[in-house]
């Protein structure tokens, strides 16, 4: 089949088609303000992305969320790009502890991916050969991809990564959640508004453009372990969002309980 007959497989009469393009299928992230923010989580075919500093807890938040659903029922994947994949192993292992035994089709997988990096299109092949529900990335911009000369800058790398996740999100009807580093955050007394910081706007500019969903993270005082997330975007939801709230997080266990 050539490339034009595989544009017209994606073609639909808006009057007539009903392709389930927009599922309300959310999966939750089991943390619930970030569920309330975005009115049940994450959907599939969405790509969500956290956004903070470094070791602002945006692996931590994505082991919990990853080891949340798969307490849900999901199959998950988690793709280790940064840290030892047996640290993240203890990680999932702290927070299932105290779980009973999950008897359900429910899995979880971690792919050690500092020994042996994927390829986007053999990342699309694990997918399919995997089939799980929810795919975790940490960090997206690590993945190998197919990038033309001179335009192998930073912004052209999340640019191509990130439109190839949300496509592959898309395509495999799996939600993606990933992580970025970037500055984030601003405080003035008891009013605390993120936001991101001139010298990362070019680049988040490439995330912010495909990403379904961007959280930005940001510490005030790294001994209370008190996470302030604003949700800068949430494609698709019709309530208006928070202008921020706060996570407590334990980075020991891992967990996070209610503010």
């Amino acid at each position: 089949m050539n490339e034009k007959q595989d544009f017209k497989d994606y073609i639909f009469d808006a009057l007539l088609d009903y392709p389930n393009l927009l599922s309300n299928d959310f999966i939750s992230t089991g943390i619930w303000q970030i569920d309330q923010a975005l009115q049940g989580g994450i959907r599939r075919k969405e790509l969500g992305t956290i956004l903070a500093q470094w070791q602002h807890g945006k692996s931590t938040i994505l082991t919990i969320i990853g080891a949340n659903c798969y307490i849900k029922g999901y199959k998950v994947l988690h793709l280790v790009l940064e840290d030892f994949w047996l640290d993240i192993q203890q990680q999932y292992r702290q927070i299932l502890k105290s779980q009973e035994e999950n008897k359900s089709a429910s899995k979880l997988w971690i792919m050690d991916c500092v020994s042996k990096t994927p390829k986007l299109w053999e990342l699309e092949d694990l997918i399919n050969e995997c089939k799980p529900d929810v795919v975790i990335i940490d960090y997206a911009e690590l993945l190998q991809g197919s990038y033309r000369i001179g335009d192998t800058g930073k912004r052209h790398i999340l640019r191509e990564n990130f439109i190839e996740l949300r496509r592959l999100a898309g395509k495999t009807n799996t939600a993606i959640w990933t992580a970025h580093q970037a500055s984030v955050g601003n405080y003035q007394s008891e009013q605390s508004t993120l936001r991101l910081t001139p010298d990362r706007i070019s680049e988040c500019r490439a995330i912010g453009a495909t990403t379904d969903i961007l959280i930005g993270f940001a510490i005030t005082d790294p001994f209370d372990q008190l996470i302030y997330c604003t949700v800068m975007k949430a494609k698709h939801r019709t309530k208006p969002m928070p202008d921020y709230f706060k996570l407590a997080v334990d980075f020991s266990i891992p967990r996070v309980w209610s503010i």
